[in-house]
């Protein structure tokens, strides 16, 4: 074999081996389910392969958008700039999520944050606490889930599941309990999340 040969040759490889690196990155998701007959409320993290979530649309700003509309569908929101709202009775649970673009410079701005906050008929439950897989470690909310009494604020009804740390994909063990637990006041912030999870007994 020529010595162009082998060069091509090699540049196939390359050219091979680099195409699941580029194409390996994660499309965060807000997974809800919302059953106002069951008094039910639950959202959780979910992250899929950015490269079979959106194949047959990037670099297509239309499909995208009609993509992220079959995906809401089924109870999937990018939490890009996302706002829900579950009633479940007489309450009304609002749920925001903000997520910047991801971009090139720094460490972890590929992988940018996502900020959460849940509020009850205006009374703030989680306020700006991180939200799934977190480049800078964490801690943040993996899922939470409510059962709305019939009458009266019970907030035992309400689980919260939380990473004491995190770095994309690799996870401490979850620590789940009912909201009342864990807080004794409301809202819940990202420093409360971190005096109490960062505990020695809770990594």
């Amino acid at each position: 074999m020529s010595r162009f040969s082998h060069l091509a040759f090699f540049a196939i490889l390359l050219a091979l081996s680099a195409k699941p690196a580029m194409a390996d990155w994660t499309q965060d998701f807000v997974r809800i389910a919302c059953n106002p007959d069951a008094r039910f409320f639950r959202f959780e993290y979910v992250g899929l392969d950015g490269g079979d979530t959106w194949s047959d649309a990037e670099f297509d700003d239309k499909r995208i958008k009609e993509r992220k509309a079959i995906w809401a569908r089924y109870g999937f929101y990018v939490p890009s700039d996302l706002r829900y709202e579950c009633k479940l009775g007489d309450v009304t649970y609002r749920l925001t999520t903000k997520q910047p673009a991801p971009y090139e410079r720094g460490m972890c701005n590929a992988t940018p944050q996502i900020k959460l906050n849940l509020s009850r008929d205006g009374e703030e439950i989680l306020k700006d606490v991180t939200f799934g897989d977190d480049c800078f470690g964490g801690p943040s909310v993996s899922s939470m889930t409510i059962f709305e009494p019939i009458q009266g604020w019970g907030s035992g009804g309400t689980t919260l599941c939380a990473w004491p740390k995190t770095n994309i994909g690799e996870r401490y063990q979850e620590v789940c309990g009912f909201l009342s637990e864990f807080f004794s006041t409301m809202p819940v912030t990202q420093e409360k999340m971190e005096s109490y999870l960062r505990k020695p007994s809770k990594e």
